[in-house]
C-alpha cells in the first residue's frame, strides 16, 4: 500500500503496473474479439439454415438431448463442444440407439476408442452413421486419400503403398473447446493407462486389425521425397488413426500393407 501510494502521488507507473494494465487490456480485447466472432459464427449459421428451410432445435446439455430424442423425429446431430469425453457420451450413446446420424469435431482418440467400443454395433443395428473427426482433423487427411488412391488407382491401376501428409501453411485459431479437450485428455492420461496406451497406439481406432506403421513422426528429420527438413504435426495422432479406420472399414482396398 506504501509503495502504491508513492506511485500514485508522484504521478508514474511502476514495470510491474504497466506490465499488469497490458495483460488486462490485451485479454479483454481478446475476448471481445472471441465473443464477436462467436455471435457471428452463430448469427451466419442461423442465416443458412433459415434460407435452407430446415427444421432445427438447439439444445442445452445431455441429459435434455437425450430426454427429448425418444418424442421427435431427429435426422442427424451435429455437436460442436468439447471435451467430448465430459460432453458427447450420453449423445452418441442416444443417437445409436435411435438410429441417428451424429457428427462431431472430436479429436480425442481415447473417446472415439470408447464409443466404438460401446456404440459400434448397436449404430451398425439402428443404421445410425456416427461419424467423428468432422474438422479440420481430419477431413482433409481422410478425404485427400481417399481421393488421391481413387486417382492412383485410375492413372497407374493400382494404389499407392505409402501416403504422407506434409502440411506448409495453416491459417485460423484455437478454440476454448480444443484447449479444454486437450487439457482434459492430459488429465485422464496422467490418472489412467489405458488412456495413455490409446493415445499411443497407432492403430487404436481399428481394435484387431494391425497392420505395419509404427508410432508417429516425434522429431524433426530429412524427407528424401520432399527434399526438405520436416518436424511432427500436431495433428497426425488423430489424422492417421481415422485414415486407418476408414482402411479398414472400406475393407483394407489398398493392401493390407497400406
Amino acid at each position: 500500500p506504501l509503495h502504491q501510494q508513492e506511485t500514485v502521488a508522484e504521478g508514474k507507473l511502476n514495470g510491474l503496473m504497466l506490465f499488469s494494465l497490458f495483460v488486462g487490456i490485451v485479454s479483454f480485447t481478446l475476448l471481445y474479439v472471441w465473443l464477436v466472432l462467436h455471435r457471428q459464427r452463430v448469427l451466419a449459421m442461423n442465416d443458412i439454415v433459415d434460407d435452407r428451410g430446415l427444421d432445427h432445435v438447439i439444445v442445452g446439455g445431455e441429459e435434455i438431448f437425450w430426454a427429448s430424442l425418444g418424442h421427435t423425429l431427429v435426422f442427424v446431430v451435429l455437436t460442436t463442444v468439447g471435451p467430448y469425453a465430459l460432453h458427447g457420451r450420453l449423445l452418441v450413446a442416444a443417437c445409436a440407439s435411435q438410429g441417428t446420424h451424429y457428427c462431431d469435431l472430436t479429436g480425442e482418440v481415447p473417446f472415439i476408442r470408447d464409443m466404438i467400443d460401446a456404440h459400434h454395433a448397436e449404430a451398425v443395428a439402428s443404421g445410425a452413421r456416427i461419424v467423428c473427426c468432422t474438422g479440420f482433423d481430419s477431413i482433409p487427411s481422410d478425404l485427400g486419400v481417399l481421393t488421391l488412391q481413387a486417382h492412383a488407382a485410375a492413372t497407374w491401376g493400382e494404389p499407392c503403398e505409402r501416403v504422407a501428409l506434409c502440411v506448409t501453411k495453416m491459417k485460423g485459431g484455437v478454440s476454448g473447446g480444443t484447449v479444454a479437450s486437450m487439457m482434459n485428455l492430459v488429465d485422464e492420461a496422467s490418472r489412467s493407462s489405458r488412456v495413455r496406451a490409446i493415445a499411443l497406439d497407432p492403430y487404436a481406432l481399428t481394435p484387431g486389425d494391425r497392420g505395419e506403421d509404427g508410432r508417429d513422426q516425434a522429431a524433426a528429420r530429412f524427407d528424401r521425397a520432399l527434399g526438405q527438413w520436416t518436424a511432427p504435426f500436431v495433428m497426425a495422432a488423430i489424422n492417421t488413426r481415422v485414415v486407418r479406420r476408414s482402411h479398414a472399414l472400406l475393407g483394407h482396398p489398398w493392401g493390407r500393407g497400406f
